[in-house]
């Protein structure tokens, strides 16, 4: 069925632009050559210790996170020669941190599998393991992981940060549940979410 191998369209998707119009003209290779060497630091400067850097390792995941919810190439990125957007590749989500990644196309939609049977909460696996509660995703049988953007299970700290997101989620639609009275509806919990992670 393909579940969990590829991501669900959003609401609108955008396309890649060119930063620069394309050219017949020739590149100047020397003047390229300068102009890198002009913007690369010395690695001993950049990285003062020999195995870490300033930056905490966390960012490293975040960043690759972001990168995912803001972008995902489609299939089909290429365009027929003579269209003005010949080999540009389609963006199939939308420019702005809205957890698209997480949410895939939500539970009215193909990736309803990710979603409890009441629509509003992720499936998620729990297990015990030596007595430690032990939280994953859901998973075929041949082990890939069933959530909004496969990418994500890529590392375990990528996975992590994915989980730990949805399970955020549920714990959101559950205080929503005791504090209103009623059950909570997918839509203003992934509001509040998304909104949390904003901030």
């Amino acid at each position: 069925s393909g579940e969990g191998r590829r991501a669900e369209p959003a609401a609108r998707s955008t396309r890649y632009a060119r930063l620069f119009p394309e050219t017949r003209e020739a590149w100047d290779e020397g003047a390229l050559r300068a102009l890198a060497a002009a913007i690369v630091a010395p690695e001993r400067a950049l990285w003062p210790d020999e195995f870490d850097g300033p930056i905490p390792a966390g960012y490293t995941y975040l960043g690759q996170f972001i990168v995912h919810d803001l972008s995902f190439e489609s299939d089909q990125s290429l365009r027929a020669p003579g269209c003005p957007h010949a080999g540009v590749a389609r963006n199939l989500r939308r420019p702005g941190l809205n957890l698209d990644s997480l949410y895939g196309g939500g539970p009215d939609s193909a990736d309803r599998h990710l979603y409890a049977g009441d629509g509003v909460r992720f499936r998620m696996q729990h297990r015990s393991n030596r007595g430690r509660a032990l939280c994953d995703f859901e998973r075929r049988q041949d082990g890939a992981a069933l959530i909004g953007d496969p990418r994500n299970d890529s590392t375990i700290t990528l996975a992590q940060l994915h989980l730990a997101l949805m399970a955020f989620h549920n714990r959101v639609a559950a205080h929503l549940d005791r504090t209103r009275g009623r059950k909570a509806g997918f839509a203003s919990v992934r509001r509040m979410v998304v909104e949390h992670v904003q901030a």
